[in-house]
């Protein structure tokens, strides 16, 4: 996966590349990013591993570089980009996000793309970050849609850039998240919905200074669809302690064990997730269909003065979680 110097294409990225290789070559040589139990090098010398804040990611959308791509799933690559020479990692607290934009002219017409994407390196990775991103196939109307963001990010080759901005630190109920700010973390996941939740599970399964135990409910619709299931597994095994996992299909195989059908009631349960309590949190994300089903969906405050849209609030508690006996401030959605 990170064969960077054999799959990157030496005319497309001119000199910026080659600057950026020698800080993701450098961490290469002495730890490799394959291992998901391995923090970076700074942030194991330093005994934790989540971010201090203290580099200063660029402002406004800027191009970041793909320097390798991995398929994990038939619709889905994990994307590693370059971060720019000049910043050794993004310095933001968990979970870090960023908002993608593509602009370009289809059928004689402007379009302007945007998505918010959560990496799921650790966040003081150095030197780059990934990206979990599903392809999505282009809207009814084939030949007039010129496809999701996804489906671009999924087509791009190495060397190739896409625009990027890093978004302020997202905020749990008001407060950024902390170490042992919550006794139990439960994640409740649909497809690439996990992307956020891998950057927190990983971050907080490897730093000696937290005690927070991790759930995980993952949605997928088949076997194959089940994003990084060989790390998740891994860490489930490693850390049994502090981290569970429970996988539900709605196209199951018949010899399948875990959950079946879209997800119910019986996959939120205590059996999963943890209990509902204050020192319990639990975060959603997914498709705005499955966020219906789960915790209902977020919402919009009033817009400020100038602006289109309000800012986005959680709304309502309603679905699987409320019947489940959490209350609003145990939850929150993505």
């Amino acid at each position: 996966m990170r064969g960077c110097l054999q799959s990157c294409l030496p005319g497309r990225a001119g000199p910026r590349i080659g600057i950026v290789l020698a800080h993701v070559l450098t961490r290469s040589a002495a730890s490799s990013t394959n291992d998901l139990g391995a923090c970076s090098i700074q942030s194991a010398s330093n005994g934790q591993c989540q971010q201090t804040n203290e580099a200063v990611p660029p402002k406004g959308y800027n191009p970041y570089t793909l320097l390798n791509s991995t398929v994990v799933s038939p619709d889905s690559k994990l994307l590693r980009f370059a971060l720019p020479p000049h910043l050794m990692t993004f310095g933001m607290p968990l979970p870090s996000c960023l908002k993608i934009k593509r602009e370009f002219t289809y059928d004689g017409q402007a379009v302007t793309l945007d998505k918010s994407y959560s990496p799921v390196s650790f966040p003081d990775e150095q030197g780059s970050f990934e990206l979990l991103v599903k392809g999505y196939p282009p809207h009814p109307g084939i030949g007039k849609d010129p496809g999701g963001l996804g489906a671009f990010l999924v087509g791009l080759l190495p060397g190739e850039t896409a625009d990027m901005k890093v978004k302020k630190p997202r905020l749990f109920h008001e407060a950024p998240y902390t170490v042992n700010r919550w006794k139990e973390l439960g994640f409740v996941a649909g497809g690439t919905g996990l992307a956020p939740m891998v950057q927190m599970i990983r971050t907080i399964l490897h730093d000696p200074m937290e005690e927070t135990r991790l759930s995980l409910v993952f949605a997928n619709r088949n076997q194959e669809d089940i994003l990084m299931r060989e790390e998740l597994d891994t860490l489930a095994h490693k850390h049994s302690d502090r981290f569970r996992v429970h996988y539900v299909l709605s196209s199951p195989p018949s010899n399948w064990s875990g959950g079946r059908g879209w997800v119910g009631l019986q996959d939120v349960g205590t059996q999963y997730l943890p209990a509902p309590a204050d020192g319990t949190m639990i975060l959603v994300c997914g498709r705005d269909e499955f966020l219906e089903t789960v915790s209902g969906q977020t919402a919009r405050g009033p817009p400020a003065p100038g602006e289109k849209k309000g800012p986005k609030i959680q709304g309502e508690l309603t679905g699987l979680l409320a019947a489940a006996g959490y209350e609003a401030k145990h939850v929150y959605k993505f």
